[in-house]
């Protein structure tokens, strides 16, 4: 018999390998590790740098504050003013508290508020102000801030001991303190330009020129002459644009205080007014500037035509 065709057994070709096709809830489960893996890493990041201020150079430790230190204290129109020497690592403002020892009487703590607002520090029934002037305005301290201390719209209380605290956030650790005792304030000198009957008329206006040094109002009475007769002292307005009341004789007169803050200072001024009526004509006037133990700073004298 003939046989045809190889011989041999014929090699048959090797089956093409198909690529593997991804299995749909492998896939899913790769994309949400890749997912976990990069939320991680940020959460590592940002749970680093929250250590650190806008110019890192070491991290702010979790418990008893950065190093601080406080320079000398000023004063200023009634004010007192602590800077900030150096600060290691600077570190943001809103993790410090700020508290005040007024005489034997400590206050309550309050949160440092950025700048321009401020701290309201309680301590027993007054209250105190204290900002913070962000030098680099990095929201952070740092050398060259400084702390100012002041009355809750009145100038520091005179000849008395204060301490200011500045604390850790976190645990309440005295970070840096500094203490002073507030001066005794002496008379200042003060001159009056021309008395002013055209401006406002019916009444006279008394505009300061000069004070050698800004004082609060409570620090000073006023009083009035008419004609013979001297009506009696009393403590001059503490807000501007209000007036206090002179009986002087079987009259009363307004004495208003005209200023754009809370202090006595050149451009403020006085004006001299009926209770709801004109100045009498043809009368002298004495306004007198007195201070708090009465004694005289100045005056002013006119006629009203």
């Amino acid at each position: 018999m003939v046989q045809f065709g190889p011989s041999s057994p014929i090699a048959q070709p090797t089956p093409r390998r198909q690529s593997a096709i991804p299995h749909p809830r492998r896939h899913a489960l790769r994309s949400s590790l890749a997912v976990l893996v990069i939320a991680v890493v940020v959460a590592i990041l940002v749970a680093e740098f929250s250590g650190y201020s806008i110019h890192p150079t070491s991290k702010v430790p979790s418990s008893g504050g950065p190093a601080v230190a406080l320079g000398e204290v000023g004063f200023v129109v009634g004010n007192a003013t602590v800077d900030v020497r150096s600060v290691s690592p600077m570190t943001p403002i809103n993790r410090f508290k700020v508290n005040l020892r007024v005489g034997s009487v400590l206050g309550v703590a309050e949160p440092v508020e950025p700048d321009p607002g401020y701290a309201l520090v309680r301590v027993s029934d007054k209250r105190y102000q204290v900002y913070i002037v962000d030098l680099g305005n990095y929201s952070a301290l740092n050398a060259g801030d400084r702390f100012i201390v002041a009355g809750d719209g009145a100038p520091l209380p005179q000849a008395t001991p204060f301490t200011f605290y500045l604390l850790w956030l976190i645990d309440g650790t005295i970070v840096a303190s500094s203490n002073w005792t507030t001066p005794t304030l002496t008379k200042p000198l003060v001159t009056f330009f021309h008395v002013d009957l055209a401006t406002s008329p019916g009444n006279a206006s008394i505009p300061i020129e000069s004070v050698s040094q800004l004082v609060g109002p409570t620090n000073f009475e006023v009083n009035l002459q008419v004609g013979v007769n001297t009506g009696t002292a009393v403590p001059m307005p503490t807000t501007g644009n209000t007036y206090v009341t002179v009986v002087v004789g079987a009259m009363r007169y307004r004495l208003y205080w005209t200023s754009r803050d809370q202090y006595v200072g050149a451009g403020d001024g006085f004006l001299v007014a009926g209770n709801n009526s004109a100045l009498p004509s043809e009368t002298s006037f004495t306004f007198y500037f007195l201070w708090s133990d009465a004694s005289l700073i100045q005056s002013a004298a006119w006629t009203t035509p």
